[in-house]
């Protein structure tokens, strides 16, 4: 699950380097700055609940709190979409 998440944020954080001008944002730093709220999320998670591990969905870290509802409706930055997901169903999730 954080395997594709972290690749991610390293693409998107790839195009961070290339800006003249420090007052605007770019596609891709705002993208990278979610993923840096959900990785924050997943981590505070995973400490809140150790049993459950990391969160399957980003519904799972909106309901502990861990993430505004805003992600709830399909949060989109400038063409991101952001998904979560499991591929096992063991737990924990590590």
């Amino acid at each position: 699950m954080l395997k594709g998440l972290i690749l991610f944020s390293a693409l998107a954080a790839a195009g961070q380097a290339g800006g003249d001008d420090a007052s605007a944002c770019t596609p891709e730093q705002l993208a990278a700055g979610a993923v840096r709220e959900i990785i924050s999320a997943q981590a505070a998670h995973r400490q809140s609940h150790p049993e459950v591990g990391y969160a399957c969905g980003l519904e799972a870290l909106v309901e502990a709190q861990m993430l505004l509802d805003t992600w709830l409706a399909g949060k989109r930055v400038e063409g991101y979409r952001f998904e979560l997901w499991c591929d096992t169903t063991d737990t924990p999730q590590t």
